[in-house]
């Protein structure tokens, strides 16, 4: 019966996983100077290869983002990876981060 659905522990550890990337980087300063803009994180899902974080800029939340992260993703990698991506061209942008 155990074995269509995660254990407890699994469901906790996903769950608690999705918030903490949620407080690290929703309305989080990426980048400096006149490139340094505000990250609005629009989701966090779960899925069996990772997590995937769907964020955009505050000022154009059409410029959509997405990270696909793994356990061993570091918030450092992720705000590299965020600081590089300059250009919003309103197509959205996927991040791989989870083969890192």
């Amino acid at each position: 019966m155990n074995a269509t659905k995660p254990a407890f522990r699994d469901e906790v550890a996903a769950t608690s996983s999705a918030d903490d990337w949620f407080a690290a980087l929703d309305q989080r300063y990426i980048g400096t100077g006149d490139r340094r803009w505000v990250a609005q994180v629009l989701g966090v899902h779960g899925a069996a290869d990772g997590l995937w974080v769907q964020l955009a800029p505050n000022d154009d939340p059409s410029a959509t983002i997405v990270l696909h992260l793994s356990t061993k993703t570091r918030i450092e990698d992720v705000l590299v990876a965020l600081e590089t991506r300059t250009q919003f061209d309103g197509r959205p942008h996927i991040i791989d981060l989870a083969s890192n």
